[in-house]
């Protein structure tokens, strides 16, 4: 079915005996997807890389039940035209896709070919990818993207005037992980599009890969996001870039994107498929009398997530995913930052 879009891995003639392996486990001649779990599709786009990642991820445990992992191979061919017509293809199964030896002038073809209303995560620490080849004028300028997230980006590397625009108000900063790395949930759970930069990882964590600096997420903070980002409701397409085996001497670099890609498959595992009805959740109104508003919090009974309603003069009123601690911060009538950003667009 996929025959002309993809070509076999090497990696596929790979025998694995450990029957509770990703390399066993995964299904490697997908016709069809089922509707049946949590579909999700392994896919490359330069094949050294992209093989590279999956001899490491295939060694890993195979700890899910509810998912349908299938690896559609490497594309025959990596320009904007070609994927387009793969992505609108692959959209109409419903599927998660984790995509391999991705380069940063993708991010900007992501976007280009997006055909409805998206959000983006850009997991870096600096702007500077977003200023190749234009990436930020194509993001802020393109109807199809609502929000641009910058996660984990370092105050000392990126200005403020490049995230003052309305669409980058939810970006997240190192330091704003460090305080409360719970968080990042809220921010990410809208995410539909997801851009990892490796670099956004501590240099002493993860040597090998170019641009890292002293201090970045740990491995357990990138991979504590890479969960979350998979117990979001919405069908994701996730890249990691910044990976090359021929400098990754010590393989730090692909154990390090084998545990992402693992992480993000549990978050998926476990996810609640959830979107915010408010037949099913709980309403919980705060008089913010120093701001003169009623703020109208929304709590889901089911996985205990909490939604906040931000009032609009000129739209709909909508829900913006927000915390149980923004909660708490209202009720001392104090604003939360979240919502700030939201109200003052």
């Amino acid at each position: 079915m996929y025959n002309n879009w993809f070509t076999e891995s090497e990696v596929f003639q790979t025998e694995y005996k450990d029957k509770h392996c990703i390399g066993y486990q995964i299904n490697r001649e997908p016709e069809g997807f089922v509707e049946i779990g949590q579909q999700v599709a392994l896919m490359g786009i330069d094949p050294e890389i992209a093989d590279a990642i999956r001899r490491d991820l295939f060694q890993c445990s195979y700890n899910f039940s509810r998912l349908q992992f299938s690896d559609l191979g490497n594309i025959r061919k990596n320009t904007p035209e070609f994927l387009a017509q793969l992505f609108n293809e692959l959209a109409e199964n419903k599927i998660s896709l984790i995509i391999l030896g991705a380069d940063n002038s993708f991010t900007k073809t992501m976007a280009r070919i997006s055909k409805s209303k998206e959000n983006i995560a850009i997991v870096d620490k600096t702007f500077a990818s977003l200023l190749e080849n234009d990436t930020a004028d194509e993001l802020i300028n393109n109807a199809y993207i609502d929000k641009i997230k910058l996660i984990s980006y370092q105050g000392h590397l990126v200005h403020s005037m490049h995230i003052n625009h309305p669409k980058m108000n939810q970006s997240l900063s190192l330091g704003d992980l460090r305080n409360n790395l719970r968080d990042a949930e809220p921010a990410l759970r809208d995410i539909s599009l997801i851009d990892f930069h490796l670099s956004s990882i501590r240099y002493g964590e993860i040597p090998g890969i170019p641009g890292t600096t002293p201090s970045g997420l740990s491995s357990e903070e990138a991979c504590q996001l890479l969960r979350y980002i998979g117990l979001n409701p919405y069908k994701n397409k996730l890249w990691i870039q910044g990976y090359n085996p021929k400098f990754d001497f010590h393989s730090q670099g692909v154990k390090m994107v084998s545990q992402l890609v693992w992480y993000y498959l549990e978050g998926l595992d476990q996810m609640v498929d959830e979107q915010p009805d408010k037949k099913f959740l709980t309403q919980y109104i705060v008089a913010m009398t120093e701001f003169q508003i009623n703020l109208t919090f929304w709590k889901s009974e089911i996985s205990g997530r909490w939604w906040v309603e931000i009032p609009a003069v000129d739209a709909e009123q909508y829900l913006l995913p927000c915390s149980f601690m923004d909660y708490k911060i209202a009720c001392n009538d104090e604003m939360p930052k979240r919502i700030m950003n939201e109200l003052t667009l």
